[in-house]
């Protein structure tokens, strides 16, 4: 393995998510300002969303981390899919509330009751679920109706985290109910060509290396394929680790670098996508919302969220940023790359 060659204590491009190699760009301290106020203004729900491997899981389990204190009580809520058969006890489960009954009646007194103690040691209970764009608009009804127990002191406070398929479906006019509660949003983007290398450097820094060890230039073709998005640079830095240990190179230069990159059968099938790709993100959630319309959901795609919903929400860009997605083409080059 390559981590003794480069003097690493661990391997600084694993893909799975670790707060302790957070790296806060503008972008990520911007989005916690926003977390924290929203949190500690009781905001009522607080909407952040990213596309598909832009670090938004570890942001959030940073915060929760840190967050915690006499004010705030966290529960979470980190792999939401469609076939939830009850979000009442997975939020009891996420803030470790006991129960030995599955009555729908009973369940709700107990995380009534549990809201109202913590009111009486003047706290908020907060939940976080990831991946909320896997929730269904009868999940985002029920955790909308669970919300009404925000009554005197006691108070309830969601932080939904997902790719931006979550605003897709609360423009939507059976939504907007919902929509109403958004207080806080922000979208969190890709880094740019500079936070790329600060990246790269922080991570090999946190893993006991020289932060040195990408030249600039080697950082700037890592930040061209991949956009700037976390998880595929994280993607391309290792496998490059891995041949730069074979071919024993002191510094990752921007000669391999472009090799990896120009051989299918070396870089990491992520580290592919194209400029194709990434406009095939909006196309492809225009062509979800149309199914959804099928199937009677109405849908106010022209609307943002503010306009669907609530007057006070924050202003934020415009919607359907161009991400990742779009593998098809991904896929056809890699089954001819196989022939």
């Amino acid at each position: 393995m390559y981590q003794a060659f480069y003097n690493l204590q661990e391997k600084p491009f694993s893909l799975i998510p670790d707060p302790h190699y957070l790296y806060t760009s503008g972008k990520h301290r911007k989005a916690l300002v926003k977390l924290r106020s929203g949190i500690m203004n009781r905001a009522g729900t607080t909407l952040i969303t990213g596309e598909v491997g832009s670090g938004k899981t570890t942001l959030i389990q940073h915060l929760v981390r840190n967050l915690e204190n006499n004010e705030v009580v966290i529960g979470l809520i980190d792999n939401v899919h469609p076939r939830f058969d009850n979000l009442l006890q997975w939020i009891l489960r996420a803030f470790d509330i006991e129960v030995t009954t599955a009555n729908d009646v009973k369940l709700h007194q107990a995380f009534v009751r549990f809201v109202e103690a913590q009111a009486a040691q003047q706290r908020s209970a907060v939940l976080f679920i990831d991946e909320a764009q896997n929730m269904t608009g009868q999940l985002l009804e029920e955790l909308r109706v669970l919300m009404n127990v925000n009554v005197a002191d006691a108070f309830f406070q969601t932080v939904l985290v997902g790719q931006p398929e979550i605003r897709d479906i609360l423009r939507r006019s059976d939504m907007r109910q919902f929509a109403q509660r958004v207080a806080v949003e922000h979208h969190l983007e890709p880094l740019d060509g500079q936070e790329t290398q600060e990246y790269i450097q922080h991570r090999l820094h946190v893993a006991g290396g020289d932060a040195e060890l990408f030249s600039a230039d080697a950082c700037r073709l890592v930040f061209e394929r991949s956009r700037g998005i976390p998880r595929l640079i994280n993607s391309l830095c290792d496998t490059v680790l891995e041949f730069g240990f074979e071919e024993k190179r002191a510094v990752i230069d921007a000669t391999l670098v472009n090799d990896i990159i120009g051989n299918t059968s070396h870089a990491p099938l992520l580290a592919f996508t194209t400029d194709e790709s990434v406009a095939a993100a909006p196309r492809e959630r225009a062509i979800h919302a149309k199914a959804d319309s099928r199937h009677g959901a109405k849908t106010d795609s022209g609307k943002s969220i503010e306009q669907t919903g609530q007057a006070g929400v924050e202003s934020r860009k415009a919607l359907d940023e161009p991400g990742s997605g779009g593998f098809e083409d991904v896929l056809t080059r890699l089954a001819r790359a196989l022939d």
